[in-house]
């Protein structure tokens, strides 16, 4: 057979994979990450739209493969509109698992970078607000949720028991009293939370409120299945199964914790203090070193640090200075820790890479660092 008809006859066994079902192509596309979604689309017409359709996320979670997706949030001070990246495979480079391989004191790379995504979001203010913005994981694009039914000066959200919570200082100041407000995603409708609480001197969040500034914005986390809210120098605690307020633990109601980098995982509250991340036993009502982390790197004391629950595990975000752009830059790196409980009063952490990320100009500051299942 001549080198033509051996060339011919593969021609016509070769399948196109445009030809074959949508049906087919959708349980393939669901099986793969999303972060090749990208590089799939530009195959061809029918790719795109079947990576873009609502059918290949129903198909995905049919098939249980939910995927968690990291975003990071930059702010450039010459623009009104901060910028959103999202942990993605390094181009042309195949992704290790990394945890399953033995300790080496050679670095290796991760294989991750934060690659930018066209997102617009709303200027950062201090201007009261209603609008509530949601941002659409699946396509990266932003549109408006329920409306608050008060305006309210950088509030602070937390998700307990499927519910999302919102606690921030009102525009009016006759009443504060219904500082909260709680979201049911099924009903897509904000509903006050009374709060009556008769140990609670309202005077003391007005004059926060005042006088307010980024050091005293409001700051919320969900602990042990409870609402926490810090607004101004004061904190309360909110018990959704009993309907039910009292005042915020003495080691909680901490200035210094509310200021430092802080996320909840799996009903624990973790935290990066004193060059070193905490977590916070409720039991005993201490904080706690995470302990094994001595292949974390020591971070500079400039160094702005963001915590985010990374699908279970801690995903930590810093940046350093690069010398060699005479200090005009900086680079961000990222760590993914895993953690086990292992008992009481013990939680152990495993660094499982560790990596620089994304360079940008020395002007750039974090405003934060969230994951999300899609």
């Amino acid at each position: 057979m001549s080198s033509l008809e051996k060339k011919k006859r593969k021609m016509t066994t070769t399948p196109n994979p445009s030809l074959l079902p949508d049906d087919l192509l959708l349980c393939i596309f669901a099986r793969i990450s999303r972060l090749y979604y990208p590089t799939l689309s530009l195959v061809s017409k029918s790719f795109r739209s079947l990576l873009s359709s609502p059918e290949l996320y129903e198909t995905r979670s049919l098939l249980r493969r939910p995927e968690i997706c990291l975003y990071v949030c930059l702010q450039f001070p010459s623009e009104s509109n901060p910028r959103w990246f999202t942990l993605c495979p390094k181009p042309n480079q195949t992704l290790s698992n990394t945890t399953s391989e033995k300790k080496s004191s050679e670095k290796k790379s991760s294989g991750y970078v934060l690659a930018n995504i066209p997102l617009l979001q709303s200027p950062l203010s201090f201007c009261p607000s209603s609008r509530v913005s949601i941002l659409d994981c699946r396509y990266h694009t932003w549109h408006d949720g329920p409306s608050l039914q008060r305006k309210r000066m950088l509030p602070s959200a937390s998700v307990v028991d499927g519910k999302i919570y919102v606690g921030g200082y009102k525009d009016e100041d006759s009443d504060t009293s219904d500082s909260i407000e709680v979201l049911d995603p099924s009903s897509q409708v904000w509903d006050l939370v009374p709060n009556d609480y008769s140990g609670w001197n309202w005077d003391l969040v007005r004059n926060a409120r005042l006088g307010m500034d980024r050091d005293c914005s409001p700051s919320s986390a969900c602990i042990d299945g409870k609402f926490h809210l810090l607004l101004g120098s004061k904190g309360l605690t909110y018990d959704p199964k009993k309907g039910k307020w009292s005042l915020l633990q003495r080691e909680l109601s901490k200035s210094w914790f509310w200021s430092s980098p802080q996320c909840t995982i799996e009903d624990v509250l973790y935290c990066y203090d004193e060059g070193m991340v905490k977590w916070y036993n409720t039991k005993f009502r201490l904080w706690e070193k995470v302990k094994g982390l001595q292949r974390l790197p020591t971070f500079a004391g400039y160094a702005h640090v963001e915590l985010a629950d990374y699908g279970g595990k801690m995903a930590v975000l810093w940046y350093k200075y690069v010398p060699s752009s005479g200090y005009k830059k900086k680079m961000i790196w990222c760590a993914v820790i895993s953690l086990e409980r292992r008992s009481s009063q013990e939680v152990l952490g495993m660094v499982e890479w560790c990596d620089a990320v994304l360079l940008v100009p020395r002007s750039y500051e974090f405003v934060r660092a969230l994951a999300a299942t899609v």
